[in-house]
């Protein structure tokens, strides 16, 4: 019992580390606690919705005979597809609310605070979000690589950034942003499931996931923008 609960204790802490750490840096950015913990409460809803949604459609969508076919449904569809939905879905719908209760400024260095402003609290999200889902996919699947465990959180905090510019309501279409995450998103997985040396390339996946949300962090050096 107290090697399972251990285990447990490591898992917890290895998943909300980084939610944690990265609360106290949103923090000292003048980002008040009780706006984390709202979006620490909305990241359990939203996997909540996206394990329903995964039970869901394969209660009813069988996987394919094919191994190949199946890694790919399970990786672009089953989770990547669903779960980076119900994120922009919840994240978009809240940044905007968050945008609309603030006094409005035209200036351009309080938009780009903002858009680091908005960004922080987005990341912060993400990385709750993979928390909890990490959580989650652990306790179903026990057998899961602990680098996965480790990297699927900052994946989640990473992807969630690409969402921060429909929530800004820039002009442009919502489904660029959600495309990308989506195919990262399932790049990782994908090369995670195969396994073996299959994991450096999904380090690089990840690793380029990270570096455009540190480039949201930065608006004037970003150059995708």
């Amino acid at each position: 019992m107290r090697v399972i609960d251990m285990r447990l204790i490591l898992l917890l802490a290895a998943c909300f580390a980084p939610a944690l750490m990265w609360a106290v840096y949103a923090a000292r950015k003048k980002i008040r606690w009780f706006l984390l913990v709202g979006y620490f409460a909305a990241a359990l809803a939203a996997v909540i919705a996206a394990v329903f949604l995964q039970w869901l459609y394969m209660e009813y969508i069988p996987l394919p005979d094919s191994v190949t076919a199946a890694v790919i449904s399970k990786s672009f569809i089953i989770s990547a597809l669903i779960e980076e939905a119900v994120k922009m879905s919840v994240i978009v719908f809240l940044l905007r609310v968050l945008i609309h209760s603030r006094k409005p400024d035209t200036a351009n260095q309080a938009v780009q605070d903002d858009t680091v402003w908005l960004s922080l609290i987005a990341i912060f999200f993400g990385l709750s979000f993979g928390g909890f889902e990490t959580v989650s996919y652990s306790l179903r699947y026990p057998d899961v690589l602990p680098l996965r465990i480790i990297t699927a959180v900052f994946l989640h905090g990473s992807l969630v950034a690409f969402f921060v510019p429909v929530a800004e309501g820039n002009g442009r279409l919502s489904i660029f942003p959600f495309l990308r995450a989506v195919v990262l998103h399932g790049l990782y997985n994908m090369f995670f499931l195969l396994g073996g040396w299959f994991v450096i390339p999904g380090c690089a996946v990840l690793a380029r996931a990270v570096l455009y949300a540190f480039g949201r962090l930065n608006p004037a050096g970003d150059s995708e923008e």
